[in-house]
């Protein structure tokens, strides 16, 4: 008899794989995943991961995955698969050994292309994504151990005998096969940045278009295997609870062109139509924040090249959503539910796609059109992902990943298997390389995986060892890509690291002050050393940075009180006497400077022989000047204008005052004439100062 595996599920998910290949797998590509250089690709991990992202501008051209991976047989060959599909070469059912330990099994086989994407740093704050990708699979999950040893029920040379006539109970698996499209669209955010605690957050909603969908959900099934004398194995089936459909694939097969496939991949003409959405939220302690913020031209700057976390905790709910397949012409589903019915496995033999094993099992379970159902709906592989990155020294990096399936068993749809993973890299912007420990399919199985990114190109791996035939894998991955980017654009230079930049220091080679424009002013006085002529005491503008003599500072002014309101007479009546000049002059506790002291008597000179010159000619008759001016001494001591003006000339007035002083000791010194208007006497004979030595002169 021809060998063939009759109701085996390994069987059936080939068959579904033929009908509806190049299938497409979620893959994790965990070696770059957390990489802080890898703009759209993490959005597949987290969306708020583009926040604060290290480049303005990203664009991935494309990447591909393809790989296989399960928990029940381990790869053991001689031929390492990786030149099993490179030379075309025949594949050999001893090349798998089963793994029995009583735990349920699941299978994954496929591929995943992320198309064109891109990713734009708005601002400090503000990112926004937009992701193409190609998604599917067909997948096994929850099977258990008694329904996966059917893979023994084979002619020639195979063996059953362990299972034959034994009664299996609560069995159940599902199995899922489809492909769709999502077109994402990304937007994340800092929410907050306190200088150690950093934390930001993202959302992507994506448009789904589903192309293929097939689905053999087991709820209960208990069967017994019965083997008769010509080989021919019967499925005996005391209870069966399950529902099943599958989209035509005569759907892809009408597809000629390739516009045909990107109207339908975009949802055109797609036979399923959703929407999906992912959310998340970054935290980051930065220990050491001060190191990447610093003060230039007078504002805050902050190094957006730099990462600036010691450690990094993300955590995000990705593929929320699903797909509904509705009211086709092309759907076919059922729920079943039946008891005493007979499966002959011979019957599936000649099965050529999903329509006809359909056909089949429906005559086998005597299924009607009131079993049938019009829609149905495939969810997306719903996870809950945990994040933490730590940053050990420099490049050096270590990241460890928890994702969690959120999918319940027995739902319609591709799950996620969980898995835990280490993952040490070194990372440079242009550089990185990474070596990811983790173990998958439902933290099951042990894998190794490398990545090598350079430039734009990166490659790698997250079960390296299948690949390769190192050990006895139970699967393996490839995958690579190309893509663009641009980094963050970079402070101005500051060469001196005075807080100014290169661009307008004007003392580039020397720390300086804002203020001055990077220039050194050690005084504090405002005028750069460089055009200081005192530039280690402060000083003025005036003086060129230097300060003023001591002997002319002046003395603090104080506030001057309100005099008494009085009439003020007429200043030509009132001219200034010769005896309070000298006396005001003489009151200085400064001596006026040479500089000063010709203008001011030369000034003073002027004033009074002009007041004197207006009080009236008869004046200056008395004094037989003729026609020119009188001079300081003979004005000021004339009796004439003494009489008419009330002055008391300097020199008499001391000279009387000594005489009186001498023919009458008892009497009191002349220190103040009579209040009479205009009379104002002299004050004490002080040291004489230069202004007043200067008036002397000319009265000589």
């Amino acid at each position: 008899m021809k060998n063939f595996y009759a109701f085996k599920i390994i069987s059936f998910c080939l068959l579904l794989a033929s009908t509806c290949a190049p299938l497409l797998v979620q893959a994790q590509q965990l070696g770059f995943a957390n990489s802080n250089f890898m703009g759209t690709h993490s959005l597949y991990r987290n969306p708020s991961a583009i926040a604060d992202a290290r480049q303005s501008f990203y664009l991935n051209l494309f990447s591909v995955e393809v790989g296989a991976t399960n928990n029940y047989f381990r790869y053991e060959s001689p031929v390492s698969l990786l030149n099993l599909l490179k030379n075309d070469l025949s594949f050999k059912d001893e090349y798998l050994k089963e793994t029995l330990n009583g735990k349920p099994k699941l299978l994954t086989l496929g591929a995943e292309l992320r198309g064109p994407a891109l990713m734009i740093r708005l601002s400090s704050k503000h990112s926004f994504g937009l992701t193409t990708r190609l998604r599917g699979g067909i997948q096994i999950n929850n099977l258990s151990e008694d329904i996966a040893r059917l893979y023994k029920v084979q002619g020639e040379g195979g063996s059953a005998e362990e299972i034959v006539n034994q009664v299996s109970e609560n069995n159940t698996f599902n199995l899922n096969a489809n492909v769709y499209s999502e077109v994402g669209f990304s937007y994340a955010r800092v929410i907050f940045d306190q200088q150690t605690h950093f934390l930001k957050g993202g959302i992507t909603l994506k448009k789904l278009a589903g192309g293929y969908s097939a689905h053999l959900i087991n709820e209960d099934t208990q069967f017994r295997l019965r083997e008769d004398a010509n080989d021919n194995y019967t499925l005996e089936l005391n209870r069966i609870k399950a529902k099943y459909g599958y989209i035509n694939e005569e759907v892809l097969e009408d597809k000629e062109t390739v516009s045909d496939y990107i109207s339908m991949l975009t949802g055109k003409n797609s036979p399923g139509k959703g929407w999906g959405a992912d959310i998340g939220f970054t935290y980051e302690y930065r220990l050491k924040w001060e190191k990447y913020r610093t003060q230039l031209d007078g504002k805050e700057v902050i190094n957006q090249r730099k990462n600036k976390y010691k450690y990094r905790v993300g955590i995000s709910l990705m593929d929320i959503g699903g797909i509904n397949y509705k009211n086709s012409p092309d759907l076919q589903a059922y729920s079943v539910e039946r008891e005493n019915k007979t499966l002959a496995l011979q019957d599936f033999e000649d099965a050529d796609g999903s329509a006809e094993f359909t056909e089949v099992l429906n005559n086998a379970l005597d299924i009607t059109d009131a079993d049938r159902i019009t829609s149905f709906r495939a969810g997306l592989p719903t996870t809950l992902n945990v994040n933490l990155d730590y940053n050990i020294a420099g490049p050096l990096y270590a990241n460890a990943a928890w994702i969690q399936d959120l999918r319940s068993k027995n739902v319609i749809g591709m799950h996620q298997f969980s898995l835990l993973a280490v993952t040490p890299r070194i990372e440079f912007r242009t550089l990185e390389i990474a070596a990811p420990v983790a173990l998958q399919n439902n933290y099951s199985v042990l894998t190794v995986g490398a990545m090598l990114k350079f430039g734009p190109y990166f490659i790698g791996s997250d079960n390296i060892g299948g690949a390769l035939n190192m050990g006895k894998p139970y699967g393996a991955n490839v995958y690579t890509g190309f893509a663009f980017s641009f980094a963050n654009k970079k402070n101005q230079k500051d060469k001196d690291k005075d807080g100014v930049s290169d661009r307008i220091d004007k003392c580039k080679k020397i720390p300086g002050t804002w203020e001055l424009m990077g220039c050194p002013d050690k005084d504090k006085d405002g005028i750069i050393d460089a055009e200081d002529a005192c530039p280690e005491v402060a000083g003025t503008i005036a003086l060129r940075g230097c300060p003023p003599p001591a002997n002319v500072v002046k003395e603090p002014v104080s506030a001057p009180t309100q005099p008494e309101s009085k009439p003020e007479p007429d200043p030509i009546q009132t001219p200034v006497p010769v005896g309070l000049i000298k006396s005001a002059v003489d009151s200085l506790d400064k001596p006026i400077p040479d500089s000063l002291s010709k203008p001011v008597t030369d000034s003073l000179n002027s004033a009074l022989l002009d007041s004197l010159h207006k009080a009236g000619s008869s004046s200056f008759n008395h004094m037989n000047l003729g026609a020119s001016k009188p001079s300081i001494s003979e004005a000021a001591n004339s009796s004439s204008l003494n009489k008419t003006f009330g002055i008391i000339p300097v020199a008499t007035t001391q000279t009387t005052s000594a005489n009186k002083s001498e023919n009458n000791p008892h009497s009191e010194p002349l220190s103040k004439p009579e209040n009479t208007p205009g009379d104002i006497a002299a004050p004490a004979p002080k040291k004489a100062s230069k202004a007043s030595t200067e008036i002397d002169k000319l009265e000589h």
